[in-house]
């Protein structure tokens, strides 16, 4: 009885462990930038993921004030045949979607997927 039950709590582990490396961990992040009224940033958009990624779409809020420079909008070297449509949806938000008419994958995992640039105006205040 005590090795059966040493034996359940052992399978029990096993399978836990085995679930535990399994887990997916996906990331799209846009890193801490800080710019002086005038400038005009760079707005990288990143990804950091362990499973196979053939397209992304996310919605980016920007301080009132700040507009995109939508005709700066490219894809990075992870790309393969992939495309990038920009959209603004009202307000300060902006849709994007990167994909892929092959559903070919993006390359690497990790580093940036995406670039923009982002103009903050002479008048802007926080």
């Amino acid at each position: 009885m005590k090795t059966r039950y040493m034996l359940g709590w052992l399978l029990a582990f096993v399978l836990l462990a085995t679930h535990a490396n399994a887990q997916e961990n996906n990331r799209l992040y846009i890193p801490d930038l800080t710019g002086l009224r005038g400038e005009t940033l760079s707005l990288p958009v990143n990804m950091d993921n362990t499973s196979e990624i053939t397209a992304i779409q996310f919605t980016l809020e920007v301080p009132a004030g700040i507009t995109l420079d939508m005709q700066t909008v490219t894809l990075s070297d992870r790309k393969s045949d992939h495309t990038v449509t920009a959209h603004p949806m009202g307000g300060d938000k902006y849709m994007f979607m990167v994909y892929s008419p092959t559903n070919a994958l993006l390359q690497g995992q990790t580093g940036e997927v995406l670039t923009m640039k982002l103009p903050i105006p002479d008048n802007f205040t926080e």
